[in-house]
């Protein structure tokens, strides 16, 4: 399905019961689409959620980016939170991943009544909150063959402590054990948020636990139950 906001046209999905009690919305990372949570989609729609998923803009089946356009987690936050007016979700659940962890937080700090709960899967405040390897890879690409999904990731996000201080919704901040986000930038998330709770995952990597896995829909049973 195709909605209009703020100058593009993204793609988006509904699963499940449309008059579920708690709506849950999957946000993909980057260059993704709502696609790698079919296995997640799966395990909240048999336990009674209704899941809506959204690709970004630019990204996945959504309208691509015009030549020479570039792209900004602000822009998209505000892509999303349109989304939820649009769709009139009512206090969703947002599950981010990656990029959908960091556009989660700005949403809900931006707009404090909007979500039900956030789930950042991931995510990281800063450009080197990702371990050194990972965004020396974007800077490079960023540089030489100008994509604009690694110009972000090279020079953004920056979402400031006093902004992360403006979350009020129940938080989870979840990471791998050899996610390519540092543990302190995590970690420094999580205390930053009032009353987050933080989780990191044995064993797992950025996206092990999410990419086409049921593992995140069982996680998110767990820390949120219907």
């Amino acid at each position: 399905m195709k909605i209009k906001v703020n100058g593009t046209t993204l793609h988006y999905e509904n699963f499940g019961n449309p008059n579920a009690d708690q709506t849950i919305l999957l946000i993909h990372g980057m260059g993704e689409s709502g696609e790698i949570f079919a296995e997640t989609i799966a395990v909240l729609v048999a336990n009674g959620y209704r899941v809506v998923t959204i690709d970004s803009r630019g990204q996945g089946r959504s309208q691509p980016l015009a030549k020479g356009e570039l792209l900004h987690y602000r822009q998209m936050a505000a892509d999303t939170a349109a989304v939820i007016n649009k769709l009139k979700l009512n206090k969703p659940l947002l599950v981010g991943y990656s990029d959908g962890g960091i556009i989660g937080a700005m949403v809900a700090a931006q707009h404090p009544n909007m979500l039900g709960g956030l789930v950042t899967c991931g995510a990281n405040a800063r450009p080197w909150g990702a371990k050194w390897g990972c965004w020396l890879g974007m800077a490079k690409d960023a540089a030489l063959k100008r994509n604009p999904l690694h110009i972000m990731g090279a020079t953004e996000p920056h979402i400031p402590v006093r902004e992360l201080h403006q979350i009020t919704c129940p938080t989870w901040i979840l990471a791998g054990s050899r996610d390519l986000i540092r543990e302190h930038e995590t970690r420094r998330i999580a205390a930053a948020i009032p009353g987050a709770h933080l989780k990191i995952l044995p064993g797992e990597d950025h996206g092990s636990y999410i990419n086409h896995s049921e593992k995140l829909g069982k996680i998110i049973l767990d820390l949120f139950p219907n």
